[in-house]
């Protein structure tokens, strides 16, 4: 994502809160600044703004910034908790022989689709060790090192 789609982002993000406020937003500036940014605001209201107005404002949007990263770290882990779930089902109906009913068939049919592909990309990269398969082990330790690297960057922005 580069710099104006960021912006995009904030402004709608920020546009609400500062129209509750009573407030018209002049300008938005983003600065990207390592291990944090900094967000500019340019409001404006009929009858000059008062030091309140900003304090209120800037506490308002902190909690709206940090609520969406918060949101966006829940549903990384909880996709994350998922998605693992589905890898180890996906595995455990593929050693267990089960009777044939068409709920079952959907449910492993279902479970090949959604892990496999992932899977298959792991399958590619390791040697074949036989009929041992590691790769659910690696992919789901890969899987947990990306969602706690996104966490950690999103956290950051806190």
């Amino acid at each position: 994502m580069d710099e104006a789609e960021r912006v995009v982002l904030i402004e709608e993000a920020v546009s609400p809160v500062v129209g509750d406020h009573g407030l018209e937003l002049g300008d938005l500036e983003w600065r990207g600044l390592r291990p944090r940014g900094v967000l500019r605001l340019f409001v404006d209201k009929p009858g000059g703004i008062e030091v309140g107005d900003c304090e209120r404002l800037s506490r308002e949007i902190g909690d709206v910034l940090a609520d969406a990263i918060d949101k966006a770290n829940s549903f990384i882990w909880a996709f994350t908790v998922v998605y693992t779930l589905v890898i180890f089902a996906y595995i455990l109906t593929s050693w267990i022989r089960m009777p044939y009913s068409p709920w079952l068939n959907r449910l492993q049919r279902f479970l090949y689709d959604v892990s496999e592909p992932y899977l298959r990309l792991f399958r590619r990269i390791l040697p074949s060790m036989g009929p041992l398969d590691l790769s659910p082990w690696v992919a789901t330790i890969v899987l947990w090192l990306v969602a706690g690297i996104l966490m950690r960057v999103l956290n950051q922005f806190h």
